[in-house]
């Protein structure tokens, strides 16, 4: 058993048997029924939402959150144990379709399961301080948690959201003022009113799902499951993006690498306990520690073919982050022997875009993930041009004596064997967006309104990033502070 296996089966156990008094963990417990505002999702805009919603005494929030408490769980506070997230009680655990892209490979997609969401359980290379890992649930959640107006009510899922009695269906804006929750299949279900709004923050994949259940998107696709179509938008699903991922890996002439660390179960735990202690050593870096944006060449044979899909002339078409440690995080698994540096490699503006669609009535059933990686031909380019890049700076004298070689790939292989590579091993960099993109008020495409109002409804907005329609890196949470402005 790896080293990586064995923490995140460490990680389940500490996740699951933590339960904090401060939160609700059962509808059952709720004192009341109907609040001011009711935010679906407790992840990276969700958190920030009810903090700033909050703040005034007189309106009443409360957040409901799939997953559980994040508190107390040292994977999550932990910079370095990042990569032992996925698989854990902190995932959901997601999968895609078999992707074409990818050689008929269907790849994990991993998003957060736990308070923060997302930001939780990513990398945040942007986002440590002290040593120690920030979310949106530490910075924006927990220090609001205690007041009087706000319930977090955990380890439920909103199942759908409710019409207004009063609405007619079919009718230009219908009225969205409930939401249906549960905490499995056949278990006791509850509704809770929202007297001002629901807010969808449950993220690119979790949001589309909740509205299609809710008989909100293509009228098509939710007649085809029996589900009653309440707001026929058929841009809801649509659009999914995100960055095709890849490592590329050298072997070093040093042992000055993280790589003893991933073996030695007794030299981990060491440095483990120090970090408990102190929040200092090595742990308190996470798997890339070295930011690099790259522009493509301007000669590069995809903007020849496909123009530059970047938001500017000088705005950069890959994104590489080095690390000191082989980050067997794609499909190579880490040499039980040598010391090495990755290359974790994005295609940072891709072209490609795929879908989120339901394959069940269940809310408990995950959604069909379909990325489409490497279905746009400037994808596959981007990245191939990428590695070469990568070689090419690796080449320079600066490297002289340090790097000892490529593993997995060769010098000189032709761009037609580079891109079987990268199809073989790549999966995604996992910051999707796009599946309930924004649009002009008056555009017949789209699903939210400048405002974020979920279009043709009142009283249902999305704040998450479902809503962008181009992929960022970073900076969700400064922008989910938006909606409050």
């Amino acid at each position: 058993m790896s080293l990586l296996w064995h923490l995140r089966l460490t990680l389940v156990a500490v996740f699951l048997g933590r339960v904090d008094a401060n939160l609700l963990s059962s509808p059952a417990e709720l004192t009341k029924y109907i609040y001011d505002f009711v935010i679906v999702g407790a992840g990276t805009a969700g958190s920030v939402l009810a903090n700033r919603l909050t703040e005034d005494p007189n309106i009443s929030v409360l957040v409901v959150e799939a997953g559980g408490s994040d508190e107390g769980v040292v994977g999550l506070e932990c910079p370095f144990l990042a990569p032992t997230l996925p698989g854990t009680e902190a995932d959901w655990n997601y999968t895609t379709v078999v992707q074409g892209g990818l050689g008929g490979r269907s790849i994990g997609y991993p998003r957060g399961h736990v308070l923060g969401g997302s930001s939780s359980i990513s990398y945040m290379q942007t986002s440590i301080g002290k040593g120690q890992r920030s979310s949106s649930a530490t910075a924006y959640l927990h220090p609001v948690q205690q007041r009087s107006n706000l319930d977090i009510l955990i380890a439920t899922h909103v199942t759908k959201i409710i019409p207004s009695s009063s609405s007619n269906s079919g009718h230009a804006n219908l009225v969205f003022d409930a939401v249906e929750v549960a905490q499995s299949t056949l278990g006791k279900h509850y509704q809770i009113h929202a007297t001002k709004e629901v807010i969808l923050s449950a993220g690119t994949i979790g949001t589309p799902q909740i509205l299609l259940l809710s008989g909100i998107g293509p009228k098509a696709a939710v007649d085809k499951l029996g589900i009653p179509s309440l707001v026929d938008l058929p841009d809801v699903g649509q659009h999914l993006a995100d960055h095709p991922f890849l490592t590329v890996y050298y072997h070093v002439n040093t042992t000055k690498t993280y790589d003893d660390i991933l073996r030695n179960s007794t030299l981990f735990n060491d440095e483990l306990e120090k970090w408990i202690k102190s929040h200092r050593g090595p742990l308190t870096i996470p798997a890339g520690n070295t930011q690099i944006f790259l522009k493509l060449p301007a000669e590069s044979s995809a903007y020849k073919q496909y123009g530059d899909p970047s938001s500017g002339p000088n705005a950069a078409n890959l994104h590489i982050v080095w690390g000191d440690e082989f980050g067997s995080i794609t499909t190579i698994p880490q040499p039980p022997t040598g010391h090495f540096i990755t290359a974790f490699t994005a295609v940072f503006s891709p072209l490609s875009r795929g879908s989120v669609s339901l394959q069940s009535v269940d809310p408990f059933i995950q959604p069909l993930i379909d990325p489409r990686v490497y279905t746009n031909g400037y994808d596959i380019e981007a990245m191939v041009q990428a590695i070469k890049e990568i070689q090419d700076n690796t080449r320079s004298m600066i490297w002289d004596g340090f790097v000892i070689g490529l593993y997995g790939l060769e010098d000189g292989m032709t761009d037609e064997e580079l891109a079987t590579y990268a199809r073989k091993n790549s999966i995604t960099y996992d910051h999707p967006v796009g599946t309930a993109r924004m649009s002009p008020l008056a555009a017949d495409w789209g699903v939210v309104d400048p405002k974020l109002l979920v279009k043709k409804t009142l009283g249902l907005r999305v704040v998450d990033a479902s809503v962008f329609c181009i992929l960022l890196l970073n900076a969700q949470q400064t922008w989910s502070k938006r909606p409050m402005d």
